[in-house]
């Protein structure tokens, strides 16, 4: 029965930052790799103003890069996301046990009945039948 919601919230918060800041770095990193070159063009109150007489122009290693990262690394991605749902279904079947531990747990906490002189909590992990220790 403890509201953990603040916790969770600010946990997804951080994880979200840190990983579009590691995104950001390791593109910049393999664009920068690749031969990228930054624009010499500018904009001002009257336009696009170009340094050069040509437009900007990327070698194509550069855009072969530009060609991973939005296509086959992102759809990695997306199968190593889709793998970890089939891995953790939540049924209602499995809901229901895992809410039916909760209870019981929490019912013999409030009855003192403690499996261990220290107190020991079951805590239980997504993953199915594994479990951790917590001492408190």
């Amino acid at each position: 029965g403890r509201r953990r919601e603040g916790v969770l919230s600010g946990l997804f918060t951080t994880a979200l930052k840190l990983s579009v800041t590691a995104g950001s770095v390791l593109t910049n990193l393999a664009l920068e790799q690749a031969g990228y070159v930054a624009p010499s063009s500018s904009c001002t109150d009257q336009g696009m103003v170009f340094e050069t007489a040509e437009a900007d122009a990327q070698e194509a290693s550069v855009l072969q890069v530009m060609r991973w990262l939005v296509g086959p690394i992102p759809a990695c991605f997306v199968l190593l996301a889709m793998f970890a749902a089939w891995r953790f279904p939540i049924t209602p079947t499995s809901h229901a046990e895992r809410l039916a531990r909760q209870a019981k747990a929490q019912s013999a906490e409030k009855l003192g009945e403690s499996e261990n002189p220290k107190a020991e909590k079951q805590v239980y992990s997504n993953w199915e039948h594994a479990s951790t220790k917590v001492v408190l």
